[in-house]
């Protein structure tokens, strides 16, 4: 009996034993954060854990603050890779080693998810494909902020930098000399083509009854000047004719 008593009060402690053994090699934890290059959160963003190319946690996904954990870990070495990121974020490069020996909690370092952005060369022409240049120009996204501004060159050409994927709308600031087209002046950045510098072409409509050009400014000058003169050519002719006529009279 008493054989029979001893034997269980060895198997509990053994069974004691390996539990807390258990216990506190599943009691890791790792845990970190994703940031885009401003430092704002990166809500969406997905990551799995690998052990020996084996998948140990399902994916776990970014919340509003941009954190994400993955908790009851056994010790051992681990290899992080993300699977996904919301629409306009780059991924990080390459997946990240993580050894969970120690520390009960490992937090890793920030994960960097950058808004993708690409650049697009802006040409305008008026309506006989002619280039317009010295241009004001503003390029404006979906909330009707300004990205960026600048003038065309010589040659009818802007070039909108470090655009983020999404909609935009170019405005032109110019009005009184030309004017948009009925579907307006709108182009889109996407995942496909961020890579590579767009070239898009807009087509203005020239305002009747507008100088738009120097030349046009220039001819408008001379003539002016031609006017003045014959006006003050004629005064002095015609005044000086009858001042004769007295003289001799």
């Amino acid at each position: 009996m008493r054989l029979f008593k001893w034997i269980g009060s060895v198997l509990v402690s053994v069974f004691l034993m390996v539990t807390a053994v258990t216990a506190k090699e599943e009691g890791y934890c790792v845990e970190g954060k994703v940031l885009d290059e401003k430092g704002h959160p990166v809500q969406g963003a997905s990551f799995t854990l690998y052990q020996y190319g084996a998948v140990m946690k399902d994916a776990v996904i970014t919340n509003a603050k941009g954190e994400w954990k993955i908790t009851e870990l056994p010790a051992g070495d681990y290899v992080l890779s993300q699977e996904s990121s919301p629409y306009g974020y780059e991924m990080m490069e390459k997946p990240l080693a993580i050894s969970l020996q120690q520390d009960k909690t490992l937090v890793v370092d920030t994960i960097r998810n950058a808004h993708m952005e690409g650049s697009v060369r802006i040409w305008l022409q008026d309506e006989k494909g002619k280039a317009i240049a010295k241009m004001s120009l503003q390029v404006l996204d979906e909330q009707n902020q300004r990205c960026c501004q600048g003038e065309t060159n010589q040659e009818g050409m802007f070039m909108a930098e470090h655009l983020f994927l999404g909609n935009y709308r170019l405005a032109v600031l110019d009005e009184h000399l030309y004017k948009e087209n009925e579907e307006g002046l709108r182009f889109t950045m996407t995942s496909k083509n961020h890579k590579q510098i767009q070239n898009i072409y807009f087509h203005l409509q020239k305002k009747s009854g507008n100088v738009s050009s120097s030349h046009d400014a220039l001819y408008l000058f001379f003539g002016l000047c031609l006017i003045a003169c014959g006006s003050i050519w004629w005064y002095l002719h015609y005044h000086g004719f009858q001042q004769l006529r007295k003289d001799f009279m």
